[in-house]
């Protein structure tokens, strides 16, 4: 049972790190462009990993389709949180679609039948409301006018939908073909369509020296967080997997404190002491 919550610890911190990294990059290349680019390094990251230890890729016909299927909720996500971001404001965007952790719960509890003690459930909604605080500063939230609260609201009400739903399918193809296969095809995948889109897209930036080392380090750590969430799925229930790795937000406001220097408002710590104890439940 600690294996998979372990692993799911590295996959938030994965997450968590390239948070700030992937606004400034999507800011200044477009959306098109960072999912394209960010993609080309996840997968390069993904089959240096399949060469140095050795991992098989098992493909059959039922594979493929759910990963096309899991891709395509992928997609769609992950385009719309990064959209989100570079329109929106973060502390309205990344409450809202990191909420995604309670529709993968909800339906692999509905679904999987996944039965949870008292203290996983306790935890469970321990993390989710914990990221929930972490992700916001009042002071900024509350000065918001409604236009500033509402920009970019659609497309994170839809990267909390369909993330959940693509956590969900994910596990399916983790049954059915292991751990990395799944990992490859969804991120590999999502490049594809990506680069089968740039006939269609008006423009592709050009990323600087700058852009490609923070692509490269976007692609790594999502590359690191996609494969951890994969074996975490093969040691633990996906219900107490995903709310460890949706609390990404605590890792990044963590980090912001500590190299930017920003200041912690008390729903933050709130938040940060909700996700320690949260996962310190889920362990029983």
């Amino acid at each position: 049972m600690l294996n998979g919550i372990i692993l799911g610890l590295i996959a938030m911190f994965s997450f968590g790190i390239i948070e700030i990294a992937l606004k400034k990059v999507s800011e200044r290349l477009g959306t098109h462009t960072t999912i394209l680019y960010r993609g080309l390094f996840v997968v390069i990251t993904l089959l240096l990993f399949s060469i140095l230890f050795q991992q098989p890729v098992i493909l059959s016909p039922e594979v493929i389709l759910w990963m096309i299927l899991t891709s395509f909720f992928g997609i769609i996500a992950f385009f719309s949180f990064v959209y989100a971001l570079k329109i929106g404001k973060v502390s309205v965007i990344s409450p809202v679609a990191h909420g995604s952790a309670a529709v993968t719960v909800l339906l692999a509890v509905l679904f999987y039948k996944e039965v949870l003690s008292t203290f996983q459930a306790f935890g469970i909604i321990l993390v989710i409301l914990g990221t929930l605080f972490v992700s916001f500063k009042w002071k900024e939230l509350k000065n918001l006018n409604l236009q500033e609260i509402t920009k970019g609201l659609p497309y994170a009400l839809l990267t909390l939908f369909t993330w959940g739903i693509t956590f969900f399918l994910y596990k399916i193809s983790v049954n059915k073909a292991g751990a990395f296969t799944p990992a490859l095809l969804i991120d590999g995948m999502t490049f594809l369509g990506m680069l089968a889109a740039v006939p269609f897209v008006k423009k592709v930036a050009h990323p600087s020296k700058k852009d490609w080392w923070l692509l490269a380090f976007i692609g790594l750590f999502s590359g690191i967080a996609i494969l951890c969430l994969s074996y975490g799925f093969t040691k633990e229930f996906i219900s107490v997997v995903t709310p460890i790795v949706y609390a990404s937000p605590f890792v990044t406001v963590i980090l912001a404190r500590i190299f930017l220097k920003e200041t912690l408002e008390i729903n933050q710590y709130l938040g940060i002491m909700g996700i320690i104890v949260g996962v310190v439940l889920l362990a029983f």
